[in-house]
């Protein structure tokens, strides 16, 4: 009986305890539920939170693809614009230039035709003056002897000996060649020459009396002063050579120089040569009266074709 009465006490023991687990377990799973629904929810907020964030970014996205196309697009009409803009520049430039190019080629050209005109004017005056003038002594020395540019050719004393039987000085051979610009490719310009002669009498200190100078150079102010020079060469007698000693020699303007200094040298005739036109030889009479330049210029008018034979000699 007692023994029964132990087996029965156990089991309701037994019973108790188990009913006290089960109740811990259901108590653990119920939190243990309400933590995954905690965590449920965390993970649809964060998945709503991402939906959102690549909504965001998509919108971004294609708002910035589009931006990048309009820019792109912009960039190409801006530089298509920009290239348009360069294109009429350079047609106008292109237009001007070659409106220069004309006007500046045809003032060479009515430079040199007025310079041509008015020196045959002048050879036809001499010729029928030239007897004349031959029979005036020493007319030719006082004109050179008057003349600006003789100092810069350093005469001696016997030289002016040998210019007193000077009896001519003339022009000849007036041309003109056109060439391309040396400086501007694109454009014409044009070369001039003529020949300078200086005649003498027989005389005890030349063998050759007949002396020319050839020159040719750019009449173009813009033009890199190309110019050339061809001179005859002088045969002085002995006389001369041991009467002149070590002095300079006038007649040295006359010499053929080496290739090696033609470029200075010719450069420096040229610039008396068109002297010697421009004053020897167009105002040969008021030279030998030694009248000077400004009284030259107050009792002569020039008019309007000498403006342009002096615009031809403006770039020296």
């Amino acid at each position: 009986m007692l023994l029964f009465l132990f087996i029965i006490a156990v089991s309701c023991q037994f019973c108790n305890n188990e009913n006290n687990c089960n109740s811990q377990k259901i108590i653990q799973l119920k939190s243990l539920y309400h933590s995954l629904q905690q965590l449920q929810s965390k993970f649809n907020d964060l998945e709503d939170q991402e939906i959102k964030v690549i909504e965001i970014y998509t919108s971004k996205k294609s708002q910035l693809e589009t931006n990048f196309r309009e820019t792109v697009e912009q960039d190409n009409i801006t530089q298509k614009i920009n290239q348009l803009r360069i294109d009429f520049r350079s047609k106008i430039v292109e237009i001007k230039r070659k409106k220069i190019k004309g006007k500046r080629f045809n003032s060479d050209l009515v430079r040199f035709n007025v310079f041509k005109d008015t020196m045959e004017r002048w050879l036809e005056f001499h010729q029928q003056q030239k007897k004349e003038i031959m029979n005036i002594k020493y007319y030719w020395y006082f004109v050179v002897k008057n003349s600006s540019w003789i100092s810069e050719l350093n005469p001696c004393a016997l030289d002016y000996e040998v210019l007193e039987y000077l009896t001519d000085i003339s022009i000849s051979n007036i041309h003109s060649k056109i060439v391309p610009h040396t400086i501007l490719p694109e454009e014409q310009t044009l070369l001039v020459g003529y020949t300078l002669s200086f005649e003498f009498k027989q005389n005890p200190y030349m063998n050759k009396t007949f002396l020319t100078k050839e020159i040719m150079y750019n009449i173009n102010e813009t033009n890199y002063p190309t110019c050339t020079i061809a001179n005859c060469g002088t045969e002085m007698t002995d006389l001369y050579y041991d009467k002149l000693k070590n002095n300079k020699s006038f007649f040295d303007f006359f010499e053929i120089f080496d290739d090696d200094v033609m470029e200075e040298i010719a450069l420096i005739d040229m610039k008396i040569c068109k002297r010697i036109v421009k004053e020897t030889l167009t105002f040969s009479y008021q030279y030998f009266e030694r009248l000077n330049e400004e009284s030259i210029s107050e009792e002569d008018d020039y008019g309007e074709e000498d403006d342009y034979y002096d615009d031809y000699y403006d770039d020296e």
